[in-house]
């Protein structure tokens, strides 16, 4: 017999990516209570608006803030709400080792240091 799943509540970060995407769509389909802090244009070369991000992340809830801005990951994300987990499928728009190091590396790092608070 299965056990019963416990519902989490989860907050994703890079939700707009193809691994972000997919991560959400499976903790929504498990039951999770899925929050996801977005750029106000996400998706490739920001050609997503709040709606299209919305529609994309269907079941989930959809916060406009910016993960490499950690004053709005805690008001605009976090909320001083309490969250189960974090999932962070951030990565770097350009690749360039400078836009790398600010959003794989030091974006991740402030969000777990947010989440912790």
């Amino acid at each position: 017999m299965d056990s019963p799943r416990l519902r989490r509540r989860v907050f994703v970060l890079g939700a707009t990516g193809t691994q972000g995407h997919a991560a959400v769509q499976a903790l929504v389909r498990r039951g999770h209570d899925v929050v996801c802090l977005v750029r106000p244009r996400a998706g490739a070369r920001g050609a997503w608006t709040p709606a299209d991000s919305a529609r994309a992340l269907a079941g989930a809830t959809v916060r406009l803030g910016e993960a490499t801005d950690v004053e709005s990951l805690r008001r605009d994300g976090f909320c001083g709400e309490r969250f189960d987990a974090l999932v962070c499928c951030l990565a770097s728009r350009s690749g360039t080792p400078r836009n790398a190091w600010a959003v794989d590396h030091a974006a991740t790092v402030q969000a777990i240091y947010a989440a912790r608070e």
